[in-house]
């Protein structure tokens, strides 16, 4: 779920809510992210003790994600490319996965990449997960990059389309059995 400035009294509701679902009912790990550093900081102190079931993402276009999101208090990062060049993209991306390696992350996320070049790199760079427009070849990417690794996972999006072709949003949890620091 993705929030913006104007929803930063809400994000604590929003906690709130998932924090007693959760409770109810087995719910997968869901990601808050936000561009917006008042919604990042306010969702980070209230999911601080829950971050089995709830992580927040800073959410980055633009360069400096390894130094700027870890002052905002978000556990992970998530990148994306946008309009930027793929050299000064990769580069923030590699950044974040030295900064989990350090243990300042948990998670590194890219989205949204569909250039069949740049999915291959990036699951070969290590990041926890890929955004895209084309789970097909993500999976195929995934399987190719990853084989013989347990636990490479590729979730196909709310709208498979027909039969045989996946379309929609795609979720590559590339290194899920990684130990995670944060």
């Amino acid at each position: 779920m993705k929030l913006d400035e104007r929803q930063t009294r809400d994000a604590a509701a929003l906690v709130d809510f998932l924090e007693e679902t959760a409770s109810s009912r087995a719910l997968p790990l869901v990601h808050l992210l936000s561009p917006c550093e008042p919604v990042i900081r306010e969702l980070a102190r209230r999911t601080a003790e829950c971050r089995d079931r709830l992580r927040v993402s800073a959410d980055f276009e633009l360069p400096g994600a390894d130094r700027l999101a870890p002052r905002t208090g978000a556990c992970d990062a998530s990148l994306g490319c946008g309009e930027r060049f793929w050299t000064g993209f990769r580069g923030d991306v590699e950044a974040c996965v030295r900064r989990r390696e350090e243990g300042v992350f948990g998670y590194v996320v890219a989205w949204t990449i569909n250039d069949p070049k740049a999915l291959h790199r990036l699951v070969r760079d290590g990041v926890d997960g890929i955004l895209t427009d084309d789970a097909a070849l993500l999976r195929r990417i995934v399987d190719e990059t990853t084989a013989g690794t347990v636990g490479a996972v590729v979730g196909a999006g709310l709208d498979p389309g027909p039969p045989g072709r996946e379309r929609g949003a795609a979720f590559a949890a590339v290194n899920p059995g990684r130990e995670r620091a944060r």
